[in-house]
């Protein structure tokens, strides 16, 4: 009785060929014989199309080129404007330093640069994963209300 419950939890955890397996065991062991080929039929078309997530990995080495975490992550938009933020702070810095304002370059420079920067690589990871998260929470959604009905 609790082989659908733990299918759920195999979905939760984004293990879907366990959540596969365990459903064909649950099939098995609790419905008649003439359900069971459309039933095991309906568990493989459900889990046939398995979201593509993004890879964390990737996405914390593209982070350290600013915007390109959230390009890659579907926020194309956010990943220009952090991009172009981060490219206007780098030149003004340069700039002040280019011209012997070194006050200035540092504070305003080093100091903006360093905090817009690494913000732009929490935002990124954070993006990567709310957008991993959504697809797993969409999928997840689809298959606990096909499991639910059967």
């Amino acid at each position: 009785p609790t082989l659908c419950l733990q299918v759920l939890v195999y979905n939760e955890l984004a293990e879907w060929r366990k959540a596969e397996e365990t459903a064909k065991i649950w099939i098995e062991s609790s419905f008649p014989d003439e359900d069971r080929d459309s039933l095991f039929k309906y568990i493989e078309s459900l889990y046939k199309k398995v979201p593509k997530l993004k890879n964390e990995k990737l996405g914390k080495v593209l982070s350290f080129f600013p915007g390109l975490e959230h390009i890659y992550a579907g926020y194309v938009g956010e990943g220009l404007v952090s991009f172009t933020l981060n490219a206007a702070i780098l030149t003004f810095g340069v700039y002040q330093a280019w011209h012997t304002y070194y006050i200035t370059a540092y504070i305003g420079g080093a100091g903006l640069l360093s905090a817009t920067y690494l913000g732009s690589m929490k935002r990124g990871d954070y993006l990567v994963k709310k957008r991993n998260d959504n697809k797993i929470r969409e999928y997840n959604d689809r298959l606990k209300n096909a499991l639910l009905d059967i």
